[in-house]
């Protein structure tokens, strides 16, 4: 939704992951936006978010 560009399923991203950062595709997204949305769409579960609140926290730019 904030860039317009749907990313692949995550099965075909197990194979060859190309999903670009959204501040890549769109300047006006902020790199904690960005960088959180990665994270969490991150392949390996142990990579992604524990909580909602840290997801806020990366797109607040709040460090713990």
């Amino acid at each position: 939704m904030i860039t317009g560009v749907k990313p692949d399923e995550s099965t075909n991203r197990k194979i060859k992951d190309e999903v670009v950062a959204p501040h890549e595709i769109n300047p006006l997204v902020s790199e904690n936006l960005s960088n959180a949305i990665m994270k969490a769409m991150a392949l390996e579960k142990h990579m992604r978010f524990k909580t909602v609140q840290d997801f806020l926290n990366a797109i607040n730019g709040d460090k713990k």
